[in-house]
């Protein structure tokens, strides 16, 4: 046996001389309230630490995304009294559902996310793999043919998963011998009723 040997990289000599990760920041223009003040109106955003991220990662209510907003927009603040005051809400959650229309707190919140370093999976890459990776296909295949979410696929069994792999390459390896062999009477289900 014969192994190819890779030059040896020390990882932790490599971690040790870069700088301490800081937490990513960005800005964004909200494009609604630009028209309405006829400014550019930005948010700053800020990534979250872990202990924050872990915190509203287990927050199970439907305000989920306006608490990663409070956590993560940086400027304006979103905790000021006379901001507070003029749209008449008590807090600054009341506040962010007020001012903001659901679309631009998703929006937000994504954004926050990405700087946290979660969503590294974009919509586009998804829909590159779903044309070139057979794990991405079955995946839309269960959900737009039966309504299974990946994350219930990805909850059964190992066992399980293994069958409906299998299911889904023969069921694949058929579709292809028909697209070969369209036209063809011996294939073609269309073909024979046409001719009978």
């Amino acid at each position: 046996m014969n192994e190819e040997k890779t030059p040896s990289v020390d990882v932790l000599e490599l971690l040790l001389k870069a700088e301490p990760t800081k937490l990513l920041e960005k800005q964004v223009k909200l494009k609604r309230f630009s028209e309405l003040c006829g400014a550019d109106v930005i948010f700053k955003l800020r990534g979250l630490p872990y202990n924050r991220a872990a915190e509203l990662q287990n927050d199970t209510t439907e305000d989920t995304n306006v608490h990663i907003v409070l956590a993560g927009v940086t400027d304006p603040s979103l905790k000021d009294k006379a901001l507070m005051e003029k749209y008449g809400v008590p807090t600054p959650a009341e506040l962010v559902k007020k001012m903001l229309l659901p679309g631009e707190i998703v929006d937000l919140a994504r954004e926050v996310e990405k700087l946290s370093g979660f969503r590294a999976t974009t919509i586009e890459d998804v829909k590159k793999k779903i044309d070139n990776d057979p794990e991405t296909q079955l995946m839309y295949y269960l959900f737009t043919q039966l309504g299974l979410l990946p994350g219930d696929y990805y909850s059964l069994p190992a066992g399980d998963k293994v069958v409906i792999r299998a299911f889904w390459e023969t069921y694949m390896g058929v579709l292809s011998k028909r697209a070969k062999h369209k036209g063809n009477p011996r294939f073609d289900k269309n073909a024979i009723k046409r001719r009978s």
